[in-house]
């Protein structure tokens, strides 16, 4: 039988629990469950610039020079397969 729980956590808990899951390789293995739409997969920086041949300096200024589109998961940036593909083809 499925146990509910409910809990009141402050936002900083809630941030140490989220950079857990980062840190910990669980975010991935949770979005390898899901099975997410390939397009929307979020990928780090690391694998970005490796697909690319780029470095990941260059990635990062290209997503402050709004470039590359990319979403904050927890302090580290991450890029959908779909906003990758964009800027691939200039868009």
């Amino acid at each position: 039988m499925p146990l509910n729980v409910q809990l009141e956590l402050s936002d900083e808990q809630l941030r140490i629990i989220a950079l857990h899951i980062i840190n910990t390789g669980m975010l991935d293995k949770l979005i390898e469950k899901k099975e997410i739409p390939l397009e929307e997969q979020l990928l780090p920086i690391k694998e970005v610039a490796q697909l690319t041949g780029l470095t990941t300096q260059t990635i990062h200024n290209h997503i402050k020079n709004g470039l590359i589109v990319a979403k904050k998961v927890g302090s580290q940036w991450r890029i959908s397969r779909k906003s990758l593909k964009d800027y691939a083809n200039g868009e």
